[in-house]
């Protein structure tokens, strides 16, 4: 008889901390954002701050969940966590104003400013490239040890850059794109190098200070900081673990910051406002074709209504942040949580959101992520499976939303339950080389190899049947990695 997967109440379920603007209370806005919110809390898929305003005015804002768990204080939009790769932002900003400064050019390249720098064609790699991703540089991820703790220990700057400098490039400087935390890296570097500041003093004169955003900085261990949520990640048998200690040091410009929903509000709105950048660096930073810092791109609502954005998110050691601008009617959406919430999910949150204002907000069915998500917290996700066999037709199966939250269980570091959620897309997606291709990926992470040689092996048959080129492509390289 298959396990009945049980109701699970949320902790604090709904705290609605800020302020709600008139118009919300009279359209019944309020109540409907709450309902949204309330969902997505209900099933373990969201737990943190929401903000939602109109011309810079909060039309809601509130905490769903608990900011620590060990005391039983819940979110608000005046909690502080840390907004992980949303850092970027600010770093961009900092390199674009010190370029106004006259202290810094976008033409300078790596060894104008690390003269002993070893890495490859450091005299080639600009700031430029470096803002946009396009240096070649890799991952932080393609560090040797860093999925082995190797970096949550001290290591110095300088030691830190040495190892960087190891890591050859993935492409030529200026030949794709590549996303990178080492570039963002090395610029929060260089500005320290310009100015004579630290990192987080460069940043608060520039930026914080004036905006008035006092409840944000620089995350550090040592720091005390009121209200400061803790991180959470799924435990192996339901539930929540504490994250645990991580190094900041060594995300520095590309996602060392802590910040609140409330002073991310002032951040969008003082920097849309021209208060930071002159005109020629907003044009920069926003570029459509090759934005800085952010993304420049329209999303689509419930409805099917294409709206344009522009938006960043970020994700670290349980920690999610997604911060929105709807552009053409000027709606913020900011998100901040601390239970790990992965890509698609807050940004089906944000949508959802956005929608209850410009579309008007119908609930849909159940995104089957949803319900794995709430199994996998009661330690129950083969009975979720099971239970989604027997009962298909009530659930929407959506691939990158099911691989987003495949990803999000192997950051957590539950490979097994990982590699559950891949098969599961493969049998629900039988036509898609990238389901084989991330199962394989997932296997040979695991050790083994023969199994994602042969996922690999299916994949390419196929992407050769879909015609999918870069595909294909890829997945010859993931081959060619297990010697094959």
């Amino acid at each position: 008889m298959k396990q009945k997967i049980k109701n699970m109440v949320v902790s604090a379920a709904l705290v609605i901390a800020g302020s709600v603007a008139g118009a919300a209370q009279d359209d019944g806005l309020a109540e409907k954002f709450a309902q949204v919110v309330g969902r997505y809390g209900d099933y373990q898929v969201f737990q943190g701050a929401v903000l939602v305003a109109k011309d810079g005015e909060v039309l809601y804002a509130a905490g769903t969940g608990l900011a620590n768990r060990e005391w039983g204080a819940p979110n608000d939009p005046t909690v502080k966590y840390k907004i992980a790769s949303l850092t970027k932002g600010f770093t961009a900003a900092l390199i674009l104003k010190l370029v106004e400064e006259g202290k810094l050019s976008l033409t300078d390249t790596i060894l104008d400013h690390f003269p002993d720098y070893k890495g490859d064609q450091a005299d080639i790699i600009t700031i430029d490239l470096m803002l946009r991703h396009m240096a070649g540089m890799q991952h932080t991820t393609g560090l040797p040890g860093w999925f082995t703790g190797h970096f949550r220990r001290d290591i110095s700057d300088t030691d830190f850059i040495k190892e960087i400098e190891k890591l050859p490039l993935l492409s030529e400087p200026g030949e794709r794109y590549g996303y990178s935390n080492l570039d963002y890296f090395l610029l929060g570097k260089m500005a320290e190098l310009v100015t004579g500041e630290t990192y987080a003093e460069a940043l608060k004169s520039r930026i914080f200070s004036p905006l008035n955003m006092t409840d944000t900085g620089v995350d550090t261990a040592d720091a005390l900081l009121a209200k400061r949520a803790s991180g959470y990640v799924w435990a192996a048998g339901g539930g929540y673990r504490n994250q645990g200690w991580s190094n900041m040091d060594v995300f520095g410009g590309g996602a060392a910051l802590y910040s609140t929903a409330e002073d991310l509000l002032k951040w969008q709105q003082g920097l849309m406002a021209g208060k930071i950048l002159s005109a020629d660096s907003m044009a920069l930073m926003f570029a459509a074709d090759s934005p800085i810092g952010w993304r420049v791109q329209p999303l689509t609502l419930p409805n099917g209504k294409a709206v344009s954005t522009t938006n960043y998110d970020g994700q670290i050691d349980g920690f999610s942040s997604m911060l929105t601008h709807f552009t053409d009617s000027n709606l913020t959406v900011v998100l901040l949580g601390n239970i790990g919430t992965d890509f698609q999910a807050k940004r089906q949150l944000t949508l959802d959101l956005a929608a209850v204002f410009l579309a008007g907000f119908e609930q849909r069915k159940l995104p089957l992520s949803y319900h794995l998500t709430k199994a996998l917290s009661q330690g129950q996700l083969a009975e979720g499976i099971e239970g989604f066999w027997g009962s298909k037709g009530s659930f929407a199966a959506d691939e990158r939303r099911i691989e987003s939250f495949a990803d999000q269980i192997g950051w957590a570091q539950m490979p097994a339950r990982s590699l559950m959620v891949r098969e599961l897309s493969v049998k629900l997606f039988p036509a898609s080389a990238r389901a084989l291709a991330v199962l394989g990926n997932t296997q040979s992470r695991m050790g083994d190899k023969d199994a994602a040689a042969a996922s690999y092996q299916k994949a390419i048959v196929v992407a050769k049947k879909a015609e999918q080129p870069d595909m294909l492509a890829y997945i010859k390289g993931q081959l060619a990695g297990l010697g094959q």
